[in-house]
């Protein structure tokens, strides 16, 4: 599943490799045999791109069976679908592979939870790289997953998501995997236990540490104190006992296991296990490292000798003021680090506009959410828009299992508008999308359901539509948004219009901003400047257009920025309101609401 769902993105980077394409063909979205491959390939030239041009480009030989060019029209016709997506961001374009090319939902059918995890693990790998790299696309990702696939890296069999636990496992088992942050600790090595029996290499001597009266013995002494010439042993604090290079190895290992922060804790006072005071190398060398870098410890070492100042004597009675040398060299306040921003959407937005601590929490930090609704499962990028989206007021997605199907049968609609389909009936539109989302409505949603397409069909019956769920990414300076227009269609009188569906009454002024990013996209994206927008709003069995004013770009650009500028200062700010009730974090961690 996941050596499929790579070979349908390598399409997107580049329609005519070969390799990927005879992968598609021998996948479960294709099925064609291997005696029809071997077909199909006979005669070829000597080329990478001639087996891709034969399925893709060429007429099929007059000798193919029926079923087996009904399979390739079908591969054909996902491959055109997916032809949009092959210049989108990467956060658009799997989700987009996972829907059109039916993979995630052909292993739900069948129940296979492994499979269905795998895909999940491919997501969050794809997801990680896109906030690393904001502009990456198809191509990129599949160039990083070349790369990675040239060194050791985890392979194992994905676990279930556990967003919300913690990893606890040795720098050894850590190997080629990889976390937002990291704790390394107990960086303090025991002292290396000496074994009862080793050879000694200079005189050939097996040596045994102990003698019959468990009494140490004048030739491992000599061994273990190594006394130069005159017979002197050299002090202890002139021994190296620093660590060895598969300790200097591992403890590299350890820190690279993290992207975003890592943590080193490890002893640097006097405590019984450390009665000399002395941090650990790696402490002192990361430390230093750190300090080279011209960057701010949050906790420096104490200096030389500070940890017997802070011993409790009780002999000391001179003076009962506690000593606090140590802490004033302390910075009074960090200066605040930029974050990486990752892609934004409208709703991220429009979230940090009204509460900037919830969405700091969720996009800079990453904290899990605890108030964690109902699991979505892994169907295409709509379930992942109303995940995210959830707390945009109003938006269709959001509106449960019913905003998703009604959005999803109007998708429907609209593509078949596009090709010129003969219109298939709202109840039937309807059936199809809860097949596709695999859902089961009561009688009386669906019926509400059906009701609402039919009167959004009745009233763009006129309409000539353009685009449906059409994905954007817009570039503000070094800001990235992205996202998709529910519907661009031109209205009787041959103006380019974009809708956006909602329900709830909220007034149509607050999504303003929302729409302004819509039309620029329409503009910069799609080559339609000056769309008229709308919005296209359900109430009960009801669907009806209203016309919205939308800001100028320099406004736009503007609160966008405004926008960004907390996001990389990690912007914590609360402002409770009546979103507190369905936010994640509500009383944990934030209190606010109070």
């Amino acid at each position: 599943e996941v050596r499929d769902a790579l070979a349908w993105l390598r399409i997107l980077a580049d329609p005519l490799d070969g390799q990927a394409v005879a992968r598609l063909c021998a996948s479960p979205a294709c099925g064609l045999s291997d005696a029809t491959a071997v077909e199909l390939a006979a005669g070829l030239e000597d080329d990478d791109t001639a087996f891709a041009r034969r399925i893709f480009v060429d007429p099929l030989p007059p000798t193919l069976d029926a079923d087996s060019r009904t399979r390739i029209e079908r591969l054909r016709k996902i491959v055109d679908a997916l032809e949009p997506y092959s210049a989108a961001a990467l956060q658009l374009a799997l989700p987009a592979v996972f829907a059109q090319s039916g993979i995630v939902a052909a292993y739900a059918e069948s129940g296979d939870r492994q499979a269905l995890a795998n895909l999940r693990k491919l997501r969050e790998l794809a997801s990680d790289y896109q906030d690393r790299n904001r502009e990456a696309q198809a191509r990129d990702f599949v160039r990083y997953i070349d790369e990675i696939g040239r060194v050791d890296f985890d392979d194992r069999e994905a676990d279930w998501p556990a967003t919300d636990a913690v990893t606890i496992m040795t720098v050894h088992a850590a190997k080629g995997l990889e976390w937002p942050v990291v704790f390394v600790i107990d960086v303090w090595p025991p002292k290396k236990p000496q074994p009862l029996i080793w050879l000694d290499h200079e005189s050939g001597a097996l040596l045994c540490r102990e003698g019959r009266d468990d009494a140490p013995l004048f030739h491992v002494s000599h061994w273990l104190w190594r006394p130069d010439d005159d017979g002197f042993i050299p002090h202890e604090d002139d021994v190296d006992g620093g660590p060895s290079a598969e300790e200097r190895r591992l403890f590299y290992v350890a820190l690279t296991r993290a992207r975003d922060e890592v943590h080193v804790l490890g002893p640097r006072r006097y405590s019984a296990s450390n009665p000399d005071g002395v941090p650990n190398p790696f402490m002192r060398e990361t430390e230093a490292w750190i300090q080279a870098q011209g960057w701010v410890a949050d906790e420096p070492s104490p200096p030389a000798g500070a940890g017997a100042r802070q011993l409790k004597l009780a002999m000391d009675v001179s003076s009962s003021a506690p000593e606090t040398e140590t802490y004033e060299s302390y910075p009074a306040q960090l200066q605040p680090i930029a974050h990486a921003l990752p892609p934004l959407s409208y709703s991220v937005l429009h979230a940090y506009e009204r509460c900037p601590r919830s969405v700091t929490y969720r996009a800079v930090m990453r904290l899990p959410e605890l108030r964690r609704g109902p699991s979505e499962e892994l169907d295409d990028a709509l379930a992942d828009a109303a995940s995210l989206d959830a707390a945009e007021p109003g938006a269709l997605l959001a509106a449960g299992d019913f905003g998703r199907l009604v959005h999803r049968a109007l998708e429907r609609w609209a593509r078949g508008r596009i090709a010129s389909a003969v219109d298939v009936e709202g109840s039937a539109l309807v059936d199809q999308a809860a097949a596709e989302l695999q859902l089961c409505p009561k009688n009386a949603e669906r019926a509400r359901a059906v009701a609402s397409v039919e009167a959004t069909m009745a009233a763009l019956a006129d309409w000539d539509v353009l685009r449906a769920e059409a994905p954007f990414t817009l570039q503000y300076g070094d800001i990235v948004v992205a996202g998709y227009i529910d519907l661009i269609a031109r209205d009787p009188r041959g103006r380019a219009t974009i809708v956006d569906y909602k329900t709830g009454v909220t007034k149509s002024s607050a999504y303003s901003l929302q729409l302004a990013i819509y039309r620029d996209a329409a503009d910069r994206v799609y080559g339609l400047s000056g769309a008229a927008c709308a919005i296209g709003r359900f109430d009960g069995e009801r669907f009806a257009l209203e016309p919205l004013d939308v800001p100028s770009d320099s406004d736009v650009r503007e609160r966008i920025a405004s926008v960004a500028a907390g996001l990389r200062l990690a912007d914590v700010t609360a402002r409770p309101g009546e979103w507190c009730w369905t936010c994640p974090y509500r009383a944990a961690p934030c209190d606010a609401y109070r």
